[in-house]
């Protein structure tokens, strides 16, 4: 019995130390992939580093880009563009998108710090794998970093306040404040931790006053947006929602959730893994199936324990955030699948503190399927290096939904760092593909 005993401790010490091997070797690789390629290889940014560009040479006169204009309202999703804008006056804004993604990943690294505590300690090294592949997962390859930002902030705030570490309502207004600059979604999963924890725990009911700030600049932003401010025309007008059949649209929130899995299909030069290397493409598929069923079972145990007060109000605010996951539709004015980011927010608010009622092997089993994100890590390098010497691959015909499951295209807007790097720029019309944030297309 001793030696039974000492054997799974034995290897229960030495899992550990792969994911805590497998949490910072995959953060390397990332950080190397951002650095090592001429253009940031997560899929939107480099659009919103040519809109920095552009606004910078904006704002420093000359007769460039006559038919684009800043926008004179508040604006939600413009906290990067602002910053990169900084960048932009200098020419740097490129280099800026690069400074920023890493300025997310040392985030990540501060909120894992502060939350894992929170975990029994044989729980913290999975825990941590985990959240590594939620937090640094499908929002950011897809270059949403003011999403990040912003979740990454909901997610510091609500470990600060699971430490029963009350923050001034002051600083509740200011983080408001700033989340609305990063995205709506994280503006409204911070109202909700609020709520939560205003109702359900002994904090203050100033804090929910002290969103009021955030929440005039967010009328604002809206009026403004949907009503054509300035002449500037709006945002585009709120699609109904347009419900596909059940099973289609069960199938459609299974695969969003899978997407929160380790694996990650890049496609460079036009292909994706499927045709580049089809067991590495299956057994990553396999990875994000397995993934989606662990984590079920561990949102089973999480809501199992409602009945604990003190995890009453984490559990309420990640029951809201999953529910209006599940209601969501997929499109929603000019925002693709907008319930993913509330799953984002739950799921990381779940991992990193409600993790402590889960049964220990199922923890580990949730650790060691999202260790396969060390695996996407490392595509994303070797990609990021190779850059367009990638051969295109050339084999079996396969149809397109199958190719793209869970990809992203760290290639996407590349064409803007070559288009930045021109030296002599006259007035011409330039384009913007995204007006979501600082800039416009000015209606003649």
């Amino acid at each position: 019995m001793q030696k039974t005993v000492f054997s799974r401790t034995t290897f229960a010490f030495y899992l550990d130390k792969i994911f805590w091997l497998i949490l910072w070797l995959g953060l390397s690789f990332i950080a190397f992939s951002i650095w090592v390629a001429p253009a940031v290889p997560l899929m939107d940014m480099n659009e919103w580093a040519w809109q920095g560009h552009v606004a910078g040479n904006i704002l420093q006169g000359g007769g460039f880009a006559e038919n684009i204009g800043f926008k004179t309202w508040p604006v939600s999703n413009s906290l990067v563009p602002g910053i990169l804008t900084i960048f932009g006056l200098v020419d740097a804004s490129f280099f800026g998108a690069k400074v920023i993604a890493t300025g997310c990943l040392f985030l990540f690294m501060y909120l894992l710090w502060v939350a894992i505590r929170h975990a029994p300690e044989q729980h913290r090294a999975a825990i941590a794998v985990t959240a590594l592949s939620i937090g640094v997962g499908t929002s950011f390859m897809n270059g949403y970093l003011n999403f990040v930002l912003g979740f990454l902030g909901v997610a510091l705030f609500t470990a600060v306040l699971e430490l029963r570490r009350g923050p001034n309502p002051v600083i509740t207004a200011i983080l408001g404040i700033l989340l609305f600059f990063t995205h709506a979604v994280a503006l409204a999963t911070f109202s909700i931790v609020v709520a939560s924890y205003v109702f359900f725990t002994r904090l203050s009911f100033r804090h929910l006053l002290a969103l009021i700030p955030a929440y005039i600049l967010f009328t604002w932003y809206v009026m403004a947006e949907l009503l054509g401010a300035d002449g500037a025309g709006g945002a585009g007008d709120v699609e109904s929602f347009q419900w596909k059949e059940a099973v289609r649209f069960v199938l459609y929130k299974a695969y969003t959730l899978m997407k929160h899995g380790p694996y990650h299909n890049f496609i460079y030069a036009g292909t994706s893994d499927l045709e580049r290397a089809p067991l590495f493409f299956w057994a990553g598929v396999a990875a994000n199936v397995a993934w989606a069923v662990v984590l079920g079972l561990v949102i089973f145990f999480f809501f199992r324990s409602a009945s604990d007060r003190q995890l009453r109000p984490l559990i309420i605010s990640v029951a809201v955030c999953f529910g209006l996951f599940l209601i969501l539709p997929q499109f929603l004015s000019a925002v693709i699948n907008p319930g993913e980011r509330f799953l984002t927010v739950g799921l990381l608010l779940m991992v990193l503190l409600g993790t402590g009622y889960v049964p220990t092997p199922g923890v580990r089993v949730m650790g060691s399927v999202s260790a396969f994100y060390l695996a996407s890590a490392i595509s994303l390098s070797v990609f990021s290096v190779a850059g367009r010497d990638v051969p295109e691959a050339v084999g079996a015909n396969y149809s397109e939904s199958l190719r793209i499951l869970f990809s992203h295209s760290p290639e996407r807007f590349r064409a803007r760092l070559i288009q930045a790097q021109q030296t002599s720029l006259p007035a011409y019309q330039v384009d913007i593909i995204f007006e979501t944030g600082l800039l416009r297309t000015k209606i003649p």
